[in-house]
């Protein structure tokens, strides 16, 4: 159970959220992938708060790799010529990439805010 709950922040990392999101908005016109893209973000920030940053690099390089997935998804799944007009001033891909850097500014907020916000009396 100790090994489960130490690999669940790491396979939340690699999911490619940004596609799921973006997916779920352009073939339903559905708002419910960004709400469940940003709460994932969050878990993942307390996540690293939790473990005092000591695993904030191999996430990092997890969510950097869950990144590219979404990307490679994106280009693979999604017609990005006729999506274009959707996701008006971007075309589908480098909205799949302006969602990776929204979901690394989640995650350091999140982290940062529950560090300040602590109390740190001994």
């Amino acid at each position: 159970m100790k090994y489960l709950k130490s690999i669940i922040p790491y396979i939340l990392a690699i999911l490619p959220i940004e596609y799921i999101a973006l997916s779920m908005d352009y073939y339903t016109g559905q708002i419910w992938g960004y709400i469940i893209f940003t709460i994932i973000s969050i878990g993942i920030g307390i996540y690293i708060y939790i473990f005092k940053f000591k695993k904030i690099i191999y996430i990092l390089l997890v969510k950097v790799l869950g990144m590219l997935l979404s990307w490679s998804s994106t280009n693979l799944f999604i017609n990005i010529y006729n999506s274009g007009s959707y996701f008006k001033p971007f075309n589908a891909s480098s909205f799949s990439i302006l969602l990776s850097i929204i979901s690394l500014i989640i995650l350091s907020l999140t982290s940062l805010l529950i560090y300040f916000s602590s109390s740190k009396r001994d």
